[in-house]
Order: C-alpha cells, then structure tokens, then sequence
C-alpha cells in the first residue's frame, strides 16, 4: 500500500511539472528547427528533391529489356499443331545526347537549391514570429507586474487617505478618487493577463509543445542595448546573400537551363544497342514431331533524330521569359532589401536612443512621486497630486518596457535580414 501510494505521488508529481517548460530567448531557434512542423515538411520536399539529382550518371546506365513467353496454334485442314517459345532481350546505352542530359541534370540541381532556400525562407519566418511573440509575452510580464505594484501602491494611498479623512485633513472624495483609479488598474490588469495568456498559446503553437504547456521565460526584457549595437555596427548587409533574393537568381538559372535543353531539340540521340533472341517452335503432324531453333544476335550504334513541329522551340522561347521575369524580380528584390535593411538600422538606432531617454524619464518620475506623497502627507498636496504622480510613474514603467520591447524586435528584423 506504501508503494502504491509513493508511485501516485511521483506520478501526480510530474504530471504537476510536465507542462511547464524553461524558455530562453536563444533556445527558440533549437526548437524551432526540431518540432515545427512547417519546417520539418520543408525538409521533406528538399529530400525529395535531392533523390532527383544525379540524372546524368544514371542517364548512362544500359537499359535491359527482358521477354519471353510461349504459344499453340493449330490448323483445321491438316491437323497440324505448333508450339513456340521465345526469349528476346534488348540492351541500350546512351552515348550522345546532345548535352541534353548535363542540361537536366543542372536543371535538378537547381530545384534542389530552391528546396534548400525555400526551406530556410519557412525556418526564418517561424523563427522570427516566435521570436517577437516571445519579447511580446516578456512585455505583457513586466506590465502585469507593473499593473500589480500599482494595485497595491494605490490600496496604501487609500489607508492614507483614511487617516487623513479621520484625522480631518481630507474629506471623503479623496478615498474614491483612489478606488476609482485602482477599479481602471484592475481592469487594465485583467485585460494584461488575457493579452499574456493569448500570447502564450500562439508560443506554444508555433514551438509545437502539447497545448496547456507554460513557458517560463525570464522576468524583465534586458537592456543590455549598447553591447547589442556595438555587436550589430560590426555586421554588413548584402541582398546577393539574402534568401529571397537567391530564390529568384535560382529560379532564373533554373528556366534558363530548361530553356537551352529545349532548344538543343534538333541535335541527334546516339545509343548503342544490343539484342538477343532465341525461339524455340515444335510443328506436330501425324505423331511425328519436329523441332526448329532460332537464335539472332544482333548489335550496334543507333541515332535517333526527333522532329516535333517544333512545339519544344515554342516552350523554348516560353522558358526564357520565364527567366527573364525572375531576373526583374531578383532585382526589384534587391532594392527592397537594401531598403529594408536601412530602415530595420534606422529604426533600430532609434529605439536605442529611447532605452536611454525612458531610463532617465523614470528616475525624474520617482523622484517627483516621491515628492508628492510627502507633501501630501504634510497636507500640502492632495489625492489628485498623488494620483497624477503615481499615474506619471506608471506611465513611464510601461512605456520603458514597451520602448525596450521595440528595441528587442527591431533586433529580430535585423537578426532575419542578417540570417542569424
């Protein structure tokens, strides 16, 4: 009975932790790149595609061509019967085919280039929205917090404000001016949780953890934004390395050399070939049988010209414009990314600044705060003074987290756009 009952605690005890899982904001990209199935699928295509490479060895492989089998026939006016079998088999190599094989087999290679980049276009789109949606969980932390110290902060000035009622300095106002500003709080704070509650779900989701799992991640964003810039000013950016610009110069490789196979449409094919055939036939006629073989042997080198209306120039010239269109593409990319990878800097430098500007706004907030409470306990300020101060601080508390927030994504855009 004592064993029984330790293994039920052992048992509820992990199954009170199993859901609770610690996360960092560096081990997002370990589990993106080994749960999310959007990735893994990705991955799936690129091996697919993999097996499709090495067409031009195999385009050298002799092709065997096996047949056999076996027949009776008989004929009405004399009786006779005939038996046969036979064995032919056919063997071709290719030799020649005009490089259209060295063609297709570039062609391959460069679908398996765009499955690779493709792949890595899924890897950083979920990596960087759980990225955000993880500084956006912080976030939504640090204001539950700051929402929770306000709660209590505003229950003291309400004690305060009953001696002072009690004592006649104040009158009753003062009392529901703070319990209305502690109902605003406590609804701000609700909608907080919700906000954090949702968040955690989207995190989970695109991490692939069982749904209910808490993250646990760390308390405050960090502002360590300087080390972070110093870190970013050492990096340059290139489009030429960037994945979406790679996908278009793929693609125009890609119909460029499905372009120059169809066209190569006229040049001949040269097979050598082999064949044998053996048969075999048994002629029946009054109970006297007769047996006959044959055997054939033949071999030698084959060409094969193809005309077809010349429907492959037609997807030729279709082929081109095809790699043509991507070419416009791939350069319209390019200036996209280089503008967008000067406004992901600017805005990035920009935040940096207002980390330091908020830090220095909520110093000057608590001192002025502190300041009020004391007067108003001497009777010079009252409980809109306390309240406008208070309101002041908090104000301040959450726009520092947000502006630290921003910063923390605006890093996330660059982290994309660098591919790291």
């Amino acid at each position: 009975m004592r064993f029984y009952a330790l293994f039920l605690f052992i048992l509820f005890s992990v199954c009170s932790f199993a859901d609770e899982i610690e996360l960092g904001f560096d081990d997002i990209s370990k589990y993106v790149t080994s749960q999310n199935y959007d990735y893994k699928g990705s991955l799936f295509e690129r091996d697919s595609q993999e097996r499709l490479t090495g067409y031009l060895g195999r385009s050298f492989i002799p092709n065997l061509k096996l047949e056999m089998g076996t027949a009776n026939t008989a004929r009405k006016l004399n009786q006779n019967t005939q038996n046969y079998n036979y064995l032919a088999t056919d063997l071709d190599m290719n030799i020649f085919k005009g490089g259209r094989d060295m063609l297709e087999e570039n062609a391959r290679q460069s679908s398996l280039r765009i499955s690779d980049i493709k792949s890595e276009q899924i890897k950083y789109e979920v990596l960087s929205n759980a990225r955000k949606l993880y500084w956006e969980l912080v976030y939504q932390k640090e204001v539950i917090k700051i929402l929770d110290l306000a709660i209590s902060t505003i229950k003291e000035n309400q004690k305060s404000a009953q001696k002072r009622i009690s004592g006649g300095i104040a009158t009753s106002t003062d009392k529901i001016d703070f319990e209305q500003s502690e109902l605003q709080y406590q609804l701000d704070y609700q909608k907080a949780k919700i906000l954090y509650q949702n968040l955690q779900r989207d995190l989970v989701a695109h991490l692939v953890f069982p749904p209910g799992t808490t993250l646990n991640t760390q308390e405050y964003i960090p502002n360590n934004h300087d080390h972070a810039k110093s870190e970013f000013a050492e990096n340059t950016f290139s489009p030429e390395m960037h994945r979406d610009f790679q996908l278009y110069d793929q693609r125009t490789q890609l119909f460029t050399f499905q372009k120059t196979k169809l066209s190569r449409w006229w040049t001949p094919h040269l097979d050598l070939y082999a064949g044998y055939t053996k048969r075999t036939e048994d002629i029946g006629q009054e109970n006297a049988y007769t047996i006959v073989q044959e055997n054939g042997l033949i071999g030698g080198i084959r060409m094969t010209l193809e005309f077809d209306g010349f429907d492959n120039q037609s997807m030729s010239t279709s082929e081109h414009y095809q790699a043509m269109a991507n070419d416009n593409y791939k350069m319209q990319k390019r200036i996209e990314l280089d503008t967008e990878y000067i406004n992901a800097t600017k805005l990035f430098n920009l935040n940096h600044d207002l980390v330091h500007a908020s830090e220095e706004n909520i110093k000057k907030s608590e001192h002025y705060l502190k300041n009020t409470r004391e007067e108003y306990l001497r009777g010079i300020k009252n409980s809109p003074d306390v309240l406008q101060a208070s309101q002041r601080l908090i104000t301040a508390q959450i726009r520092y987290a947000e502006v630290k927030k921003d910063y923390q994504l605006a890093k996330v855009a660059i982290l994309g756009l660098l591919g790291k």
